[in-house]
């Protein structure tokens, strides 16, 4: 057990052809009215990031904050901010003993303080914490590797109890090859200690955000792992978990790999009355991802399943905002966007009344391609979050670019499915 220090310093492939004519002929035209708008293109190279992956994060004033997984002299990663002038402004470049590659949504307190975690790096190389306050990272915690955890790729929750929570792929027990995952917690006073290790038919490999009601339940998901190993991918199908104040986890549904969905590299979210909803990244009807829902009684069903062309596949990260769920495919949406045959990409909206809307599909060409990580909102309800490619060129050995940062103006409707 260790404490904060200071520190200065997917394609897919799609469908066949004639389905997607099949669908396109069925659904007609598309109604949307939606603006996109790419606030910021970025360069890569030594003084800028590319391939942000982990969305952004605003502070209310319309400064928006978000990490690269490379970019810098030692292509290790970058975190950024963008102001409301979309000027954009690099806070810290990672050199590696600080921390490498961070692909996770950015947690930003009342204070301004920024947290996050990179995959790699570090003293030991197994992944960093990082606090950034006042534009400078300010303290790292290292990650061990063994029982301490290592390779976190999600970013960190604060808690009802005022502690910050998060996950780690690897490390702890279990026989996953390199161990099966852990969830940790950092108390406040910056003291870690791991809650809960995986051993695999309670799951594996958490990789995604954690989430907490009211009285300081903890709700995530593991990418494997679970009660049904016999799956198509190795190790078994995922799970939906639950960690209550005392730290006893219980698994709330295991997935089967049919179409109820596998591979579960997003976490929950939690509605008012006790439901959870997710995506898969695989399964469902066209094995190309879902949208699930486990009520508060347990139950499981499937909500939508991704069809590739034109509605999206591997669906990534939801939130909910009302009572409609928000969220990107990395994949799908337009067939014909130049290289990347199966689609750069969607943004889309779901719900019980409406079922599922695309808002936008990506193109490739002039405002980016694979969108990531979750997609956030202001107070007029305008969508914010990033592509993985974007729109400038020569940003070897990415044809699209480096990344974009998009805004998204909603109109009055998507195309329904």
């Amino acid at each position: 057990m260790s404490s904060l220090h200071e520190f200065n310093a997917r394609g897919r492939e799609q469908i066949c052809v004639l389905l997607v004519l099949l669908l396109v002929a069925l659904l007609g035209a598309t109604s949307s009215a939606q603006t996109l708008t790419t606030l910021y293109n970025l360069q890569g190279g030594s003084n800028d990031g590319n391939w942000p992956c982990g969305g952004v994060v605003g502070d209310g004033n319309g400064n928006l904050y978000g990490s690269t997984q490379f970019g810098g002299p030692q292509n290790a990663g970058v975190v950024f901010e963008l102001n409301n002038n979309n000027v954009e402004t690099v806070l810290h470049i990672f050199e590696g003993t600080d921390g490498q590659n961070p692909c996770s949504a950015l947690l930003r307190l009342s204070n301004g303080d920024l947290y996050g975690t990179t995959i790699a790096g570090g003293l030991g190389e197994y992944g960093t914490v990082f606090k950034i306050r006042n534009g400078a990272l300010v303290a790292s915690y290292d990650f061990q590797g063994g029982l301490d955890g290592q390779n976190p790729f999600a970013g960190l929750m604060l808690n009802v109890d005022g502690n910050l929570y998060g996950t780690t792929v690897g490390g702890g027990l279990g026989a996953c090859g390199g161990g099966c995952g852990t969830v940790f917690k950092f108390d406040n006073t910056g003291h870690k200690t791991v809650i809960h290790s995986f051993i695999g038919k309670d799951g594996g490999n958490p990789g995604a955000m954690l989430i907490h009601d009211a009285r300081g339940n903890i709700y995530g998901t593991t990418a494997t792992g679970g009660a049904n190993q016999f799956c198509p991918q190795q190790g078994g199908c995922g799970t939906v978990f639950k960690i209550d104040p005392s730290g006893t986890l219980t698994v709330l549904y295991s997935f089967t790999g049919g179409t109820d969905g596998w591979d579960v590299q997003s976490g929950p979210v939690l509605d008012s009355k006790g439901n959870l909803y997710g995506t898969t990244v695989g399964g469902g009807t066209f094995s190309l991802g879902t949208i699930y829902e486990i009520t508060a009684e347990g139950s499981e069903k499937v909500l939508y399943s991704f069809a590739g062309a034109p509605d999206g596949a591997d669906p990534g990260q939801i939130s909910l905002r009302g009572n409609a769920l928000y969220g990107t495919t990395y994949t799908g949406g337009d067939a014909n966007c130049s290289t990347f045959t199966g689609g750069c990409g969607t943004i889309f909206r779901a719900s019980l009344s409406e079922g599922e809307q695309v808002l936008y599909r990506f193109g490739g060409v002039s405002d980016g391609a694979l969108p990531t990580g979750p997609v956030t909102f202001d107070t007029a309800g305008n969508l914010y979050g990033t592509t993985q490619e974007g729109v400038k060129d020569g940003c070897s050995p990415f044809p699209y670019g480096c990344g974009t940062i998009w805004k998204l103006t909603l109109g009055t409707s998507g195309s329904v499915f």
